[in-house]
């Protein structure tokens, strides 16, 4: 092994070195016992008051290797412990070694088996990642302020507590636990200052504790942030949550019951659901019909400035209180989210969309007989191969679009860019090589003039597509357009950004531009600009 050389151990003490007093991180990788003893632990050990940062990827045989440096930890701030790769110490004693770190204040423990005593009243951040509880609640009752747990094993032996500087929460569960045992958590804590939370499944059972943790405060609540991530998209009502949440910025929740949509819409006649909200995300396996609507709806009625109200029993509220600045519906897929974007846009395929694919369909065909044609055979073919590329170029010039939503509803999302270049490399196609292959050739200006002028001459439509659009697409997400938010329009650049005349690379990616268009898809992020 190279770090075991002198070369090397003499380079690590030069470094240490010329380096002086200043703090240094430390980031070890020893996950079999057999890689220790090592010489290089050895000279670590020998500046361990220097240690900033340790990040420990490692079977537990290195704890007693370090133990020399028990107390000398004067500048550890962040800790980082990853033990999983030794299932044999699942009755180790508990760790001492990090005890007395007067400076520790951010851990990272993901660990199988054995307990590590950490500094008690001075940890601000903690995550521990499965294994049984520690016990950091109890330790750094009136420090911490971020605590995160991923898959931690239920105990019942969490006393009632209160953590008065909390703010930020987040808790999943392993793949397989039991959803409902995350209650044993939320039903003892109490969270005073918590302004972001997070949840890794929903259920009735939690939202209910939720709520109830909520009301053990006696305050006002200062959420912020919510967010309850489904592995499966259960039928939840979150609207009595909700009430107890006023000052709620961002909201990330499975597609609730139809009751909780109308609730979260604007009526001047009640007061206002989460007035403060500014991003809502649901997510859905699928919409019904009727949910679509509903959803509709909530965008017109929250995703755009209200007007002033002048009736005198309808709830005040300012101009724009109540305004959404984003609006998104997550599923998951981009082929169902497609779908469901028609549905928003009331937009379905034309004749003109069919035949807009199958001159698509064409040109992607044409690409790769290009580039896959053996050197010995391509001078006699350039020919023909330019005269079926210039016929096709024709006819999609004289292709008439009449409908500027042919092209603008299914050309509006960023993914599209990367599913263009899945498409052609399935088809043993390079986008990255071809420009490289067709640098010398000169003879394809026309060509390349004439894709320019195509592109240029769908711009005015693009443009009155895309403005009408109210839904646009990313992936697997559909997102509203909201009115009082950025927009993405169709600028000059995303039509001429790669323009350089007499170059064949400047044709493909024209063509490649005309490929988007043509298929009919959605809007790639490299054309895409926001005002």
């Amino acid at each position: 092994m190279y770090t075991r050389t002198g070369a090397y151990l003499d380079y690590l003490n030069e470094v240490l070195k010329r380096s002086k007093n200043l703090p240094i991180d430390i980031h070890i990788n020893a996950r079999s016992s057999t890689d220790l003893p090592h010489p290089v632990i050895d000279i670590l050990l020998q500046h361990s008051e220097r240690w900033g940062m340790l990040r420990l990827e490692a079977c537990h045989a290195i704890i007693p290797l370090l133990q020399p440096a028990k107390g000398h930890l004067m500048s550890l701030q962040r800790l980082t412990l990853v033990f999983r790769w030794d299932w044999e110490f699942h009755s180790a004693p508990s760790h001492d070694l990090f005890q007395d770190a007067p400076a520790l204040n951010d851990v990272y423990l993901e660990n199988r088996a054995g307990d590590f005593i950490l500094p008690p009243g001075q940890l601000i951040s903690y995550t521990q990642c499965g294994y049984r509880l520690s016990d950091i609640l109890t330790s750094s009752i009136t420090s911490l302020t971020t605590l995160i747990l991923d898959g931690v094993t239920p105990t019942n032996r969490l006393p009632s507590i209160t953590l008065p500087l909390l703010v930020s929460l987040r808790i999943t569960d392993n793949v397989g636990l039991a959803v409902f045992q995350w209650t044993w958590f939320l039903d003892n804590v109490t969270l005073p200052a918590l302004t972001a939370l997070t949840i890794g499944e929903t259920t009735d059972e939690i939202v209910e504790s939720v709520q109830l943790m909520i009301a053990r405060s006696h305050s006002p609540c200062k959420l912020e942030s919510l967010v309850f991530m489904p592995e499966y998209f259960p039928s939840v009502s979150f609207t009595t949550l909700l009430e107890q949440t006023p000052l709620l910025k961002f909201l990330s929740i499975p597609q609730p019951p139809l009751q909780d949509l109308h609730a979260l819409t604007f009526d001047s006649s009640r007061p206002h659901l989460i007035p403060l909200l500014r991003e809502l995300v649901l997510s859905a396996w699928g919409i019904t019909e009727e949910t679509k609507n509903v959803l509709i709806n909530l965008a017109s009625s929250r995703c755009g400035p209200q007007p002033i109200l002048t009736c005198e029993d309808a709830f005040p509220m300012h101009v724009g209180d109540s305004q959404f600045e984003k609006l998104s519906l997550s599923f998951p897929s981009a082929t169902i989210a497609e779908q469901h974007l028609y549905g928003f846009e009331g937009w379905r395929e034309s004749d003109a969309c069919a035949q807009l694919k199958r001159l698509g369909t064409l040109v992607l065909n044409t690409l790769p007989e290009y580039y896959e044609r053996p050197n010995l055979q391509r001078s006699l073919l350039d020919v023909e191969w330019n005269n079926r590329v210039s016929a096709l170029l024709d006819q999609i010039e004289a292709f008439v679009v009449d409908d500027p939503k042919d092209l603008a509803v299914r050309f509006s999302s960023p993914s599209l860019a990367f599913n263009l270049i899945g498409k052609i490399s399935g088809i043993h196609t390079s986008l990255s090589f071809l420009p490289h292959r067709f640098s010398e050739r000169k003879d394809l200006d026309g060509l390349s003039q004439q894709a320019q002028r195509i592109l240029l001459s769908w711009e005015p439509m693009f443009r009155v597509g895309i403005e009408c659009n109210q839904w646009t697409m990313c992936f697997g997400t559909l997102v509203h357009l909201t009115k009082s938010g950025p927009r993405p329009v169709l600028g000059r650049q995303m039509t001429v950004m790669a323009l350089y005349t007499g170059n064949i690379a400047t044709l493909f990616e024209l063509v490649a531009i005309l490929l988007i268009c043509l298929r009919s898809e959605v809007v790639s992020n490299w054309m895409f600009r926001t005002v």
